[in-house]
């Protein structure tokens, strides 16, 4: 039976295995290793959070306070290890502070060596201790993965290296020299899909029915697995290339939001893409960055076409009068004011930080400020000019005209302004649970089908 208005169409065209998820409730187990988001996007290189610890000598038994720091932050994955083998498996254990806003994940087989979010909720700062095992290597340093929003996300920023008292001098392994931001979404699995649980915990599409791709390389698998506000999805097929799944409210292929596992040489990336019909998809930055080029360029055309129109409705006074007028009272200064300002827009706009610079929000508001502040002194400008005796305006149909015109200015940058309070909305819903699919959904109620694309 079909679930109402939702039905899940998987599109497989490839030969891979790979996984996906997103895990609003923190349980990453899964990301221990690589401690990667499976976000789909590209790490940021420049951490701006660190990690603190109370002391930089320990010994095996030790409890070390450490500190997590920085701007807000959504998630994280905190993790001790042996700072001659970064690569290598966790080290030691963890014991909460607050369990409100932190929990231990199981990594290695090892309870509690690992520290990572209860919730997507904005935070600043997390503090746990960090048990020293008996075992403990020489030398430790703390890594974490921080996550800002679902693309915003720094991998593996490093702690300063605590050391044992009689360790000897620590030097920095070759491997530790290159940069420790690896491509996102990096599936690491050593076997295939199991369909063992099929029908029980997991909701699985098997082609051919019932095949077992553990044993049959031409099986194509796609099964969903719940897990308390997650979904994982497990893809494997027959060909070469990406593998993809994509969610429609129809049957029918097209305007569909689709997930591309592709394959480039022995590694897996992960990518969010769009169907619109039966074609091959877009990849979703490319979508986003031309149409967010388009905008910006648009944007541009505009600004700079209002500083022409203004510069030339600033010049038109002086050679009609021949001068400057003195009988004309605040309305010359106010488009003295104005000219000021559309001039300055563009010049300013030279100068805007990137994106996640932290000057970004100082341009946003400058920008913004001296664009309105132009349009309200442009308004009180032509309010004052349209009284003088050079113009010749009837009335009171001049006064209606303007009034009309504010009415509508106001009205449409009030609809602006809520176009733009429910698109961030949107943005924050989706990064705060990106993957919470198929939550009301029973095995009965999914009816799955594939589709096949051809060229």
């Amino acid at each position: 039976m079909a679930a109402p208005e939702f039905t899940v169409s998987a599109l497989v065209f490839v030969l891979l295995i790979c996984s996906v998820a997103g895990y609003p409730s923190g349980k990453v187990v899964m990301s221990c290793g690589g401690m990667i988001p499976q976000h789909g996007h590209r790490p940021q290189s420049e951490p701006v959070h660190q990690i603190t610890v109370s002391q930089m000598k320990f010994k095996p038994g030790d409890q070390i306070q450490v500190t997590l720091s920085g701007p807000q932050f959504r998630g994280f994955l905190l993790e001790a290890r042996d700072a001659e083998d970064l690569s290598g498996p966790p080290v030691g254990s963890f014991t909460l502070i607050d369990s409100e806003v932190s929990q231990l994940l199981t990594c290695e087989d090892v309870q509690g060596s690992a520290v990572s979010h209860t919730s997507p909720s904005k935070k600043t700062e997390i503090k746990v201790y960090w048990n020293a095992p008996s075992s403990a290597p020489n030398h430790i340093q703390f890594l974490v993965t921080v996550v800002e929003k679902y693309k915003i996300y720094w991998v593996k920023i490093p702690s300063h290296i605590i050391s044992q008292p009689n360790a000897p001098t620590f030097t920095t392994p070759k491997a530790t020299t290159q940069p420790m931001t690896t491509s996102p979404s990096v599936s690491q699995l050593t076997k295939p899909f199991s369909a063992s649980e099929c029908g029980n915990k997991k909701f699985c599409v098997r082609s051919p029915l019932n095949c077992d791709p553990e044993s049959e390389p031409a099986c194509v698998f796609l099964s969903f697995t719940r897990d308390d506000q997650t979904v994982m999805v497990e893809m494997s097929g027959p060909s070469e290339g990406y593998l993809s799944f994509a969610f429609s409210h129809d049957r029918w292929m097209g305007d569909d939001d689709a997930y591309l596992c592709i394959r480039e040489d022995q590694t897996v990336y992960i990518r969010p893409s769009y169907l619109t019909g039966r074609s091959y998809p877009v990849m979703e930055s490319t979508r986003v960055s031309v149409n967010l080029l388009g905008m910006h360029q648009v944007h541009r055309i505009l600004m700079l076409a209002t500083s022409v129109l203004t510069c030339i409705a600033f010049v038109m006074p002086f050679v009609y009068r021949g001068g400057w007028s003195r009988h004309a009272g605040y309305h010359p200064y106010l488009g003295c004011t104005v000219m000021t300002l559309a001039v300055l827009q563009p010049l300013l706009a030279t100068f805007r930080p990137p994106l996640h610079d932290p000057r970004r929000q100082v341009f946003n508001w400058t920008h913004w400020s001296v664009g309105t502040a132009a349009r309200i002194i442009a308004v009180a400008a032509m309010f004052l000019g349209m009284d003088l005796p050079g113009l010749n305006l009837p009335s009171p149909q001049k006064t209606y005209a303007m009034m009309g015109f504010v009415v509508w200015h106001i009205g449409t940058e009030v609809l602006l302004e809520i176009h733009a309070y429910r698109l961030s909305r949107k943005v924050e819903i989706l990064d705060d649970d990106r993957i919470q699919i198929l939550q009301s959904l029973t095995v009965a109620e999914a009816e799955v089908r594939f589709s096949s694309l051809v060229d």
